[in-house]
């Protein structure tokens, strides 16, 4: 999501929070917006595993959140032009 927007030259705020980083991306791609439910699921795994107190999730939300994070990242990379993600490289 970050690389989308430095892409963009979309300046964004520190933060681990994706839905808000979805509303940016949003501003100059309204459909980021099919993204912002979703990531939300994601952003306390970005802020809560750094802390002790951390319940590990069960496997079955652990599989979730990975399939999400999967569908983000290949959403994010779609909309990269090749140079950007890296293709047409060896070893790519």
């Amino acid at each position: 999501m970050k690389a989308y927007l430095v892409w963009q030259e979309v300046e964004f705020p520190k933060t681990h929070a994706l839905e808000d980083l979805v509303l940016l991306a949003a501003q100059s791609e309204t459909e980021f917006l099919v993204l912002k439910d979703e990531v939300t699921a994601l952003t306390p795994y970005a802020v809560e595993t750094r802390y002790p107190e951390f319940v590990e999730p069960s496997l079955d939300d652990a599989r979730e959140a990975l399939q999400i994070a999967r569908k983000v990242r290949d959403f994010v990379l779609q909309r990269l032009p090749k140079e950007v993600k890296g293709e047409g490289k060896c070893g790519s």
